[in-house]
């Protein structure tokens, strides 16, 4: 992303969040009546030189401008963004500055590889346990909880550097999820549009982006059939669906159980 659009974008954004607090003004958003849409003060250049130093980080552009122009921490999905220091003293240092394992699309078999330490039978000592731990999480910056065991990180480094990821706790067959949008600032402005736009943001993130009319696009015109389940299933964000989208399900379910009893036929 170049400089001026993300200089336009943090404009949108500054916009969208007075605009998601009239909107959401009895705070009914899960995890909005914890930040109630305000921003802590900006954190400094000068600040953020430093951590950089210390740490020998470099954080990603979009969310180092999000700290220093929109706020260090505060308004953010679920229960808001951690400032810097809190979501530093929430990450181990060795994870904090270890090579990213994680990639979107993780198969099965590559995620137990990676953390059968973790979830398997067999008893590792506590040092084991937490160098295993940390390199499964490493190369992430925890800025965010869900509540209870989920957490939201930033890759910091690698391919995937500047994207979201949402962490839980460590079981078999279950890779981390990897939001759809490449970088912080997009997946920031994605959650406080659809506060605006009054869809359920129950799980946010984990659903496909899109309006009605994307989503049915969509699932006419790829050959994926994991796509257009999840096309389908990204419709449960709509509180209210157009008689045109009405009528598209109506036609899909009745796809399906033709199908259905073709097959069984």
């Amino acid at each position: 992303m170049n400089i001026e659009k993300q200089t336009a974008q943090l404009e949108r954004i500054k916009t969208k969040l007075g605009q998601a607090l009239r909107k959401d003004a009895e705070f009914a958003e899960f995890g909005s009546s914890s930040h109630q849409y305000r921003q802590e003060d900006k954190l400094t250049a000068g600040k953020l030189a430093d951590w950089e130093a210390q740490y020998g980080i470099k954080l990603p552009e979009p969310f180092a401008r999000f700290l220093t122009e929109i706020g260090n921490g505060g308004a953010g999905p679920y229960y808001g963004i951690y400032p810097l220091e809190q979501a530093t003293s929430y990450t181990e240092l060795p994870a904090l500055q270890g090579r990213a394992a994680l990639h979107p699309g993780m198969s099965a078999e590559e995620w137990n590889i990676l953390t059968e330490p973790l979830t398997g039978e067999r008893d590792i000592s506590d040092e084991e346990y937490e160098e295993a731990r940390n390199k499964a999480l490493g190369g992430m910056l925890c800025i965010g909880t869900q509540g209870c065991e989920y957490e939201m990180c930033l890759v910091l480094e690698g391919e995937h550097r500047g994207r979201v990821v949402y962490t839980s706790d460590f079981y078999p067959d279950r890779p981390f999820f990897f939001v759809y949008e490449d970088n912080f600032l997009d997946w920031y402005e994605r959650w406080l549009d659809e506060i605006i736009l009054d869809y359920d943001n129950a799980w946010f993130g984990s659903p496909l982006p899109g309006d009605e009319n994307t989503l049915i696009q969509l699932y006419r015109n790829t050959p994926d059939e994991k796509l257009q389940t999840k096309a389908l299933e990204a419709m449960f964000k709509f509180k209210r669906i157009a008689p045109a989208t009405l009528k598209f399900l109506s036609n899909v379910g009745g796809q399906t159980l033709s199908a259905q009893a073709a097959a069984v036929g």
